[in-house]
């Protein structure tokens, strides 16, 4: 995909595509664990919002569970984007993959000290009641 188009000075320049971009190794391998990232971000917020409407079976509370997942993207955007521009972006968002680890992994851990342990269930006994 090396078309080239004429413009008025006589000079040719190089037309590329979007898809461009995933000729680099590096850039494949971000776009890849970005995308795994942002799927793990939304599997976690449906389980966030599923716990919380387990625990207290009221609508408004994953409302609520909406705006307290959306409210920190909205006030971090400015601080976020001036320490990107001001830092090392490698650095950024690594720092943040790894505390959106550490946050997974609390709730992970947090969320099986809570699970209900079934007291009688059905498998405990191996030939059933009579």
């Amino acid at each position: 995909m090396t078309d080239t188009k004429q413009e008025g000075s006589g000079k040719e320049e190089p037309v590329s595509s979007g898809a461009a971009a995933f000729a680099y190794r590096d850039f494949r391998l971000y776009q890849m664990a970005r995308a795994i990232v942002i799927m793990g971000a939304e599997a976690q917020s449906v389980a966030v919002a599923w716990q919380v409407y387990l625990i207290t079976h009221r609508a408004i509370d994953l409302g609520y569970t909406g705006l307290a997942l959306f409210l920190p993207g909205l006030i971090f955007m400015l601080p976020a984007g001036h320490t990107a521009d001001r830092f090392d972006r490698r650095a950024v968002i690594l720092v943040c993959y790894s505390l959106q680890f550490v946050c997974t992994f609390t709730l992970f851990f947090f969320g099986i000290l809570t699970l209900p342990v079934p007291t009688s269930a059905p498998y405990t006994e191996p030939c059933g009641s009579v």
